[in-house]
């Protein structure tokens, strides 16, 4: 693990977080690291925006080029923390939180429709990933899991919808099908099923191996030049917008080729 940082060691101050730990393991790499292990790393409203406050900074930052996203204890994230949000709507002190109503820009731990971010977000699974948890993951640009890790796709089982961005990814990824049978069925899916059958794990490694390949991976980014890193997510998002796996391959609305180019050749002045 890399010393620890200071304030003056970045242009902006560190954020102040208590529901996420934040570290600095290798030049270039921050680590976010979800901490309410008792409660499985469900979501509050004080973690989402804390995850919200530290990406943006992540963002802003100069000096870091990749992040590595992982959870303490036997868990990755299993969604929202539902009975304190209850018992807020009953006593009508429940703010529009996007955990139920997907308001905010970003989605649901302000991680599952984030877009802005131009620089690799890395998810290292070490555990249990359900619902909210299940949407963050996919909406990361490399994932790695613990052969330990599960991921659940139960909303339906619960009588809720996966609506933060998880439904069109999980289709284009692993196709209408298999993306039905997981979300239909409310299945909980082994990290073999993941990387294999739906293709959304890019590594599944021994446990103890987790953060160890999820940093060497982050490592292996950040030697390249930022300028470059930014410009290809940008291009590979593009690609996503205009890849559509669902419509045989028919633009994104809105997205035409010749826009597409356009915001191309705007990624590559970058460079």
């Amino acid at each position: 693990m890399a010393a620890a940082k200071s304030d003056s060691d970045f242009a902006q101050p560190v954020p102040k977080t208590t529901a996420i730990l934040l570290s600095f393991p290798a030049r270039h790499v921050l680590l976010l690291t979800l901490n309410r292990p008792k409660a499985y790393n469900a979501v509050t409203q004080t973690m989402e925006e804390e995850i919200g406050r530290v990406m943006d900074w992540f963002d802003d930052e100069s000096s870091f080029r990749v992040v590595v996203i992982t959870g303490a204890g036997p868990a990755f994230c299993t969604g929202g923390e539902i009975k304190s949000v209850v018992k807020r709507i009953l006593a009508g002190t429940q703010p529009n939180s996007s955990m139920f109503y997907g308001t905010t820009p970003h989605g649901f731990g302000a991680l599952s429709r984030r877009s802005k971010t131009t620089k690799p977000i890395i998810a290292a699974v070490n555990g249990k990933t359900y619902g909210g948890g299940l949407e963050m993951v996919l909406n990361c640009d490399i994932v790695v899991a613990s052969e330990q890790a599960v991921f659940g796709a139960i909303e339906t089982s619960r009588g809720m919808m996966a609506i933060h961005g998880a439904l069109p990814r999980a289709s284009r990824i692993a196709g209408h099908q298999f993306a039905s049978e997981a979300y239909l069925m409310a299945r909980t899916l082994s990290a073999k099923e993941a990387h294999e059958k739906y293709r959304f794990v890019n590594r599944v490694v021994p446990h103890e191996n987790l953060l160890p390949t999820a940093l060497e991976i982050a490592q292996d980014i950040a030697r390249s030049p930022p300028k470059a890193i930014m410009a290809m997510k940008e291009l590979l998002l593009l690609c996503n917008k205009f890849v559509d796996g669902g419509s045989g391959g028919r633009h994104a609305p809105g997205t035409s080729q010749q826009d597409l180019t356009a915001k191309q050749r705007l990624a590559l002045s970058k460079l």
